[in-house]
């Protein structure tokens, strides 16, 4: 992968935990909009236009809110293993 799109994925990541304690449809929410937003700035101000950097930022989002509800299973969920 390239380091382009590893940065877009952190970026969704980071987006995506910022806006979190919002409720995860604003954080979902608010990744989307900050993937199709850089595209749409690099396209009048001189970057270079890919949609794969969009979906490589959403797939950030989306790990984030897989491994932040994995973890929050793992934690508060009842029964189980009595951990």
């Amino acid at each position: 992968m390239k380091l382009d799109k590893i940065l877009h994925v952190g970026a969704g990541y980071a987006v995506y935990l910022t806006v979190v304690p919002l409720g995860m449809e604003w954080a979902a929410l608010a990744t989307i909009v900050a993937a199709v937003g850089k595209e749409v700035y690099d396209k009048y101000f001189g970057g270079t236009v890919d949609h794969y950097d969009a979906v490589a930022t959403v797939a950030g989002g989306v790990l984030a809110g897989a491994v932040s509800a994995a973890i929050s299973n793992l934690l508060f969920s009842s029964g189980g293993a009595g951990v």
